[in-house]
């Protein structure tokens, strides 16, 4: 293995840990038929919704000499020209609903790359109610965590009976019921109670399931964060 600032070159692979200052402009000189990397490349999307924004700097179309670029770093997976974002092995959180298509790739030398999604991962969805109602298999698979947009008027009752019978039938992890006109309103007189990022960071955190992370500590010391 070569160490050419921080790039390392070994039997036609070049792999690309980070690139710092202007190291980049060193990346269109490298002639390699393929390259694994950690870049930020415009016009891609950093996950479901946003994109790069161009800064300038490293574009894909200076990888002109490989025959893929494979990239981590963005959640989603694309795919540009040459160039390929894996994505990462599932949706984090409801930044990523809807993008299901996660998993891992295989690499056989001298073919197309293959994807393959993995079916037991977490999911995140935002649906409305009338969708949800008229079939519910189709949203509310294991391991999901919904918003449903109330888009239809409901009681209170109904509203909690939907949400203890779905999430128990079908085994969710979550569901949200978000009025769609108001950030507030009441069912019946019972008030629904939103979340604030507070109680969804630590509400996040709490789902941790480590061996070697203690929950409390972290939430500990998102507490002691300066807002």
């Amino acid at each position: 293995i070569i160490l050419i600032n921080e790039q390392f070159v070994q039997d036609d692979v070049a792999i690309v840990p980070w690139l710092v200052g202007d190291e980049w402009k060193k990346i269109p000189k490298i002639k390699t038929k393929y390259m694994f990397g950690h870049f930020e490349l415009p016009t891609f999307k950093l996950n479901a919704m946003v994109e790069m924004p161009d800064h300038g700097g490293l574009k894909s179309e200076m990888f002109e000499h490989q025959d893929f670029v494979f990239s981590g770093h963005f959640h989603h997976r694309q795919v540009k020209g040459n160039v390929i974002y894996t994505g990462n092995a599932f949706p984090h959180n409801f930044s990523d609903a809807g993008d299901d298509d996660r998993g891992w790739m295989f690499l056989e030398w001298d073919k197309e790359p293959e994807f393959f999604a993995w079916p037991d991962a977490p999911k995140y969805k935002n649906i409305t109610l009338s969708n949800l109602l008229e079939n519910p298999s189709a949203y509310l698979l294991p391991k999901t965590s919904a918003r449903i947009s109330l888009d239809i008027d409901i009681s209170y009752e109904e509203a909690t009976f939907v949400k203890e019978k779905f999430a128990e039938q079908y085994g969710v992890r979550e569901l949200q019921l978000i009025p769609i006109k108001e950030e507030e309103q009441e069912f019946e007189g019972s008030e629904i109670k939103f979340e604030s990022v507070d109680q969804i960071v630590i509400q996040q955190l709490e789902t941790i399931e480590s061996s070697t992370i203690e929950r409390q500590k972290l939430i500990d010391i998102y507490n002691e964060l300066e807002t």
